[in-house]
């Protein structure tokens, strides 16, 4: 045979398997730079181009190849399959970023949530008051009103020269749980090991007070959000509701943490457990405890409960849950609580009546994660990750006379829609008129009348995939990679002003701010800082 023959077999042989791999790095770097998709498309559309350029020239080399004998095309098979199965039997997924970059470890080391003390029933070691309130608590999830809005305590703005004082850092169990805080007690949920604990905790130093165990685990089939609760507890008049990862509802007495009653809602009241668990943090109202179930087409999707003595008051609704809690709101005059579903938003009267149901169906069966927000007397805006986006509905109630039993028509038309905001782990908060919330990794702000973006974070500093609060005139913004930030809440231009690092991992949980005091977590550690506040303004705890 001629030397050109061989020497085209050679160049095909290596140039092949190399323009594949050339082919996918190129791709990669179209999704990372054109970015045709939001960031977590991007990175799966980069995965998978990368990996069929990787099994196309394994499989040329292994098939075509004429260059490469059998036995050594066998032997080169014999490698990546070795290869392949060497990495699987070492790497185990413990998890993905809020963009799905996954997140590697050895099989052998541990999970965190497995190597801390198991807590079990702990009793108090001193008289504990969850009933003696302040103006500074915040005992539910995002806040005292469930919008994550607060009063400014008189934060200063300059953390170099006054920076935020570290009060305490302690290991904490898995979840993504945020506190509920009354007076120097914070409550929140964890999974240690095979124990899913409500804890409550000492805001001033961290002492653990008292926990309350419930036997039981939740870990998903694929891990992508890791094990735990989703949901936040709520205080309320001296005791604590909390709702774990695989529908337990109990009532704990505050003072110890032993139980008043509880409930089981998906053997109740039927349907399956979401993928991502039981995520409703429970609405205390007008003496009811108002949680969602899995929801469906047979089952009740709302249910009530007397929040002394656990008797089912009402259920209702059919829309299937998603991964927002119900909230209370006042909408053209009347106190109402509201639900973002899997696919509608849907109005109840506090007894329980259906006043109003809006469908969403360009939202499909993706996650809903944020809280509705409460734009004007009458306007709703509601927001969703995954390229779904956001919209404003204007709710009003029929002019027409009510019904035989009191009830009035309602109306709901949808003012806009569009994919300018796209809030996909966090709920977006209201200041002055405008919006803010997270577009995917970019915090952005948004006039709710038009749909219109007043302004992106773009570029650095990153903020991923965080949580906010509006502090005032502030939004106190979390990164996903656990620093803390100062940003105006000015619709005419993005501003930082501040930032440190609090926690370093993963942190998906929502800050909590007892007057000048935050509480943080995430699924490994939680930490309490104490912000600087301006010379002119009184301490605040």
């Amino acid at each position: 045979m001629s030397q050109a023959p061989i020497a085209r077999q050679w160049l095909a042989a290596i140039g092949v398997p190399i323009g594949l791999l050339a082919i996918g790095g190129g791709l990669i770097a179209v999704f990372q730079y054109l970015e045709p998709f939001d960031a977590a498309g991007n990175n799966i559309a980069s995965l998978v181009s990368m990996g069929l350029a990787i099994i196309g020239a394994i499989m040329f080399t292994l098939v075509w190849a004429p260059v490469w004998s059998r036995t050594a095309r066998k032997a080169f098979g014999l490698t990546c399959l070795a290869i392949v199965v060497g990495l699987l039997s070492y790497f185990r997924l413990e998890g993905v970023d809020g963009d799905l970059r996954v997140r590697l470890v050895p099989r052998w080391r541990p999970r965190h949530d497995a190597t801390l003390t198991a807590l079990g029933d702990q009793a108090p070691a001193s008289v504990v008051d969850l009933s003696a309130t302040t103006e500074h608590d915040s005992p539910q999830f995002l806040g005292p009103d469930r919008n994550g809005s607060l009063p400014d305590p008189g934060l200063a703005t300059d953390w170099t020269s006054q920076p935020p004082k570290l009060l305490w850092r302690k290991e904490i169990g898995a979840g993504w749980s945020s506190f509920a805080a009354v007076g120097n007690y914070a409550v929140t949920l964890e999974q240690r090991g095979e124990q899913e604990l409500t804890v409550c905790y000492r805001i001033d130093n961290g002492e653990t007070v008292w926990s309350h165990k419930e036997a039981t685990r939740f870990a998903e089939t694929i891990e992508l959000g890791g094990p735990g609760p989703r949901s936040t507890p709520t205080i309320h008049e001296g005791r604590v509701y909390s709702l774990g990862a695989k529908g337990i509802l109990n009532c704990l007495d505050g003072s110890n943490g032993q139980t008043i009653w509880k409930h089981d809602l998906l053997a109740e009241f039927g349907g399956a457990l979401p993928m991502y668990a039981m995520p409703c943090s429970p609405l205390v109202v007008d003496g009811l405890v108002i949680c969602s179930t899995s929801g469906g087409k047979d089952d009740a999707s709302l249910v009530a409960f007397d929040e002394k003595t656990g008797k089912l008051v009402w259920k209702s609704g059919s829309g299937v849950l998603s991964y927002s809690s119900p909230t209370l709101l006042t909408i053209g005059g009347q106190r109402q609580i509201v639900k973002v579903n899997a696919a509608s938003v849907t109005g109840y009267d506090l007894d329980g009546t259906v006043l109003w149901d809006y469908p969403w169906p360009e939202s499909g069966d993706q996650p809903t994660v944020s809280q509705p927000v409460l734009v004007a007397d009458n306007e709703l805006f509601v927001s969703k990750g995954y390229t779904v986006g956001c919209m404003l509905l204007a709710i009003s109630k029929s002019a027409e006379p009510a019904d035989a039993a009191g009830n009035h028509k309602w109306s709901v038309q949808r003012k806009w829609a569009n994919t300018n905001l796209k809030t996909k782990f966090s709920s977006a908060v209201s200041s002055d008129g405008y919006i803010y919330g997270f577009n995917d990794p970019m915090l952005t702000c948004l006039d709710p009348q038009t749909g219109e973006t007043k302004w992106k974070s773009r570029g650095r500093p990153p903020y991923s995939f965080g949580q906010l609060l509006q502090v005032g005139k502030w939004l106190l913004v979390q990164t996903e990679q656990g620093q803390i930030a100062l940003v105006a809440a000015d619709p005419s231009k993005f501003q930082e002003v501040t930032r440190f690092t609090a926690l370093t991992d993963k942190t998906w949980n929502v800050p909590v701010l007892v007057g000048s005091r935050l509480l943080l977590r995430n699924d490994r550690e939680a930490a309490c800082f104490e912000l600087p506040l301006r010379s002119d303004t009184a301490p605040a705890r």
